[in-house]
């Protein structure tokens, strides 16, 4: 501010010329800002050098395409007055900011002319040539050619004559290979921690090496370090202006809060690193963070999520479509797709880049294919062959390089764990990656994989995950029988490991029913006398008795159906004279519905609002329609059925809300709408939905949902709306705009 009191607009071009591009990587923008802005536009022009830190400043701030222009015109500029260093300076700076865009192959084309300096210019442009080279080839998968130059850049590092910034690039591109290209996370680190002890980095390069750091630290599943890591590059780099950069780690600490259960967290960081970097064109980093997103959401339950973020990468980048980006996005396509039971289509995704995955032959991309590959085996009974196929990745599994992938894919898949165990064996598991599969996870990949397992293998398999003590647990619960899932919204489906139990095996309606109404008891003892109540009620008791034997028996059968063996049933006891489910062998959604709604009042009641609505979210996901919907005829689920809907309606209302009181209108909106599908008749949901389209200027959907209201409580209830529903409906015709002057003339 000094320069700019008492200096003339030359010098304060010299001095931008000077120590711009300095300021730039020490994070000084506003003030390298200010300096540029007091600089006419016709001295700009004159000045090729200051062009092209004035494009260097703007990419740094989230201005890539006007970064772009100025890059441009200084390239041009440069060639008019024989500048040629400044010439190859432009172009090696649009060759990174078309990387940033995704447009790799224009990159290439750019950066064609630098070739012809090599022997003449200074080793800092042909050490950035050969490495922004190398970045743009792993682009367009061309391994081959990404490998060549990236052994010129190590050459060179022993070149003292390179500037400490230029290193750092050098040794940030080489991390980058390894760890993504050739698979071994570990030399990756060793290259940046040859940058920790470097002496006079950039502020910038250091937050580069250290956000490079925590990535790695995340897919080897360090996690509580890679947070604090990332964290703290993720502030610096907002607080010194350098967006951009933000951005890239903005999604690797989504990845690191996904890693840990942290869901809230990890969206509100990808929204950042993705939305907010597409909207200014940073495709490469957004599309790299979309692809992250889409394996956790996945393994978070939200598969319409992980599908949209897929099939958006490949719909943005249609030219692009088998670079190394692209073919992961394919590869989490075809993962979600077998989530959804989609197994054609899942291959199909495959198939489109299997030649393209040989060619590349990276580690990263070649075990998470494998891993979705392997998955269909299984689930389509060759446990063998999928076992097969991840041995031969179990030498880049050992080296933990990746833990996080394998993790996510695990807790979407947790059959996998079985098949890993196999592959590699329960005690080579890499220590990390079992940790991050969360306590939440580890139950169902252990239940998953304990019918191809020893018992000696599962118990050390289920101390590693579980710890002693819950182990023990869980394996003495194990020891009582077999698992049967049951679920009871949307209609009433069980599954045993003998398989899914047909209407066949229950042979009558009643033994059925009598299951579902232990399951909806919850493990509570249930006296013999009430279930006469519930099912014979016209019968004398001996009569009642009599037909409740022979429908215990018939439930029993069909519970046991497909066993391999003939002894009890596990599920269900009756002794004493009372009946009950056996807690420890038998969930349910009703029983998770019933402790998701608990979570959420408390976390309400104490004022947490992210896991309120967590738990809410496990909600809508588990009340999946109507509690037994086709029994419409017993007097005693009537009311249970009753009460989950309005519970339901009543956890929604209060998710949306919460989310209206956040600032977050569109999730509100969607979480009242979502109580609505499922309870059409209730006006609070209605009228909570009217506030949030009036808030967001909605006026046209307000209408709608306004007659969708009169409609349902007209033609089904004979009502009219209440007072408040017709304040809000005022309020919506308000909204309309006046006729105008000349619409009146």
């Amino acid at each position: 501010m000094v320069l700019l009191s008492g200096a003339d607009e030359d010098k304060i071009g010299e001095f931008i010329e000077r120590c711009g591009s300095r300021m730039v990587l020490e994070g000084n923008l506003d003030v390298l800002r200010s300096l540029v802005d007091a600089v006419p536009i016709e001295l700009r022009l004159q000045r090729p050098r200051l062009l092209v830190v004035v494009a260097n400043m703007l990419r740094h701030s989230d201005r890539l395409d006007e970064a772009i222009e100025e890059a441009l015109v200084a390239a041009e500029l440069s060639l008019h007055y024989n500048a040629i260093a400044e010439y190859l300076e432009s172009l090696l700076l649009l060759g990174k900011m078309y990387i940033d865009k995704g447009m790799n192959s224009e990159a290439l084309e750019i950066l064609r002319p630098v070739a012809r300096y090599e022997d003449t210019a200074a080793n800092d442009v042909v050490a950035l040539f050969h490495g922004t080279c190398a970045h743009a080839q792993v682009g367009v998968g061309r391994r081959d050619l990404a490998e060549q130059h990236l052994s010129q850049v190590e050459a060179m590092l022993n070149e003292q004559s390179l500037s400490a910034a230029v290193r750092a690039q050098c040794l940030n591109w080489l991390a980058f290979m390894q760890a993504y290209v050739i698979g071994d996370m570990n030399k990756a680190c060793s290259f940046l921690a040859k940058l920790s002890v470097t002496s006079g980095l950039p502020f910038a390069s250091r937050l580069q090496a250290q956000g490079n750091l925590g990535t790695l630290r995340v897919e080897m599943g360090r996690i509580s370090a890679a947070i604090e890591i990332l964290s703290c590059t993720v502030d610096a780099c907002r607080a010194s202006g350098l967006v951009a950069l933000a951005h890239k780690y903005e999604g690797s600490l989504a990845m690191a809060h996904a890693a840990a259960g942290q869901w809230e967290a990890a969206e509100e960081l990808a929204f950042e690193g993705i939305e907010r970097a597409l909207a200014l064109g940073y495709e490469y980093s957004a599309s790299g963070n979309a692809v992250l997103r889409s394996v956790w959401r996945r393994a978070h339950g939200d598969l319409d999520g992980a599908l949209a973020d897929a099939e958006g990468v490949i719909g943005r980048m249609p030219e692009d479509a088998q670079t190394p980006i692209g073919q992961l996005a394919c590869i989490e396509c075809a993962a979600t797709l077998l989530s959804m039971g989609e197994y054609t289509r899942s291959r199909l995704a495959l198939q489109s880049i299997e030649d393209c995955l040989e060619a590349v032959s990276s580690a990263h991309h070649l075990l998470r294919a494998d891993m979705v590959l392997a998955e269909i085996e299984r689930q389509q009974g060759d446990f063998a062959a999928a076992v097969m196929r991840i041995s031969q990745h179990a030498e880049y599994i050992l080296t933990e390089s990746a833990n996080w992938q394998i993790a996510m894919y695990i807790r979407a898949f947790p059959g996998l764990l079985g098949v890993f165990s196999k592959a590699v064996g329960p005690d080579a598991l890499p220590s990390h990656m079992l940790r991050i599969i969360l306590p939440d996870y580890a139950r169902s990949a252990l239940d998953a994989c304990g019918g191809e397992l020893s018992s000696a293998d599962m118990e050390r398999l289920a101390v590693r995950l579980l710890g002693k003590r819950a182990a023990t647990v869980y394996l003495r619960e194990r020891a009582s029988g077999p698992k049967a899932q049951v679920r009871l919204f949307g209609g009433m489906e069980v599954v045993t490991p003998g398989g899914t139990i047909t209407d066949k095996d229950w042979r009558k309606r009643k033994a059925r029913l009598l299951f579902a109404l232990l399951v909806l008891r919850r493990g509570q003892d249930t006296p013999r006398e009430q279930l006469f109540e519930h099912f014979w009620p016209e019968m004398d008791e001996d009569r009642a008795k009599s037909n409740f034997y022979v429908t215990w028996s018939i439930m029993k059968r069909a519970l046991c159906a497909g066993a391999k063996d003939n002894g009890p049933c596990p599920y269900v006891e009756h002794i004493g004279g009372v009946c009950r489910i056996v807690p420890a062998v038998v969930s349910s959604d009703y029983a998770e519905f019933k402790d998701s709604l608990a979570t959420m009042r408390k976390a309400d009641r104490a004022g947490d609002i992210d896991l309120a609505l967590a738990a809410a979210e496990r909600i809508a996901q588990q009340y999946r329609g109507e509690l037994l919907p086709g029994e419409l005829y017993d007097d005693w689920l009537s009311p249970i059925r009753d009460r989950c809907r309005h519970d339901y309606g009543d956890a929604m209302l209060r998710a949306s809300q919460l989310c209206f009181s956040a600032g977050d209108t569109e999730k509100a909106l969607h979480l009242a709408r979502a109580g609505l599908s499922q309870d059409p008749w209730r006006e609070d949901l209605y009228q909570a939905a009217l506030r949030y389209l009036i808030g967001s200027g909605q006026r046209s959907g307000a209408i709608e949902t306004y007659m969708a209201c009169k409609s349902k409580l007209g033609e089904d209830l004979g009502l009219d709306p209440s007072t408040e529903t017709q304040r809000l409906y005022d309020q919506i015709l308000a909204m309309e705009e006046p006729p105008s002057a000349s619409a009146g003339a």
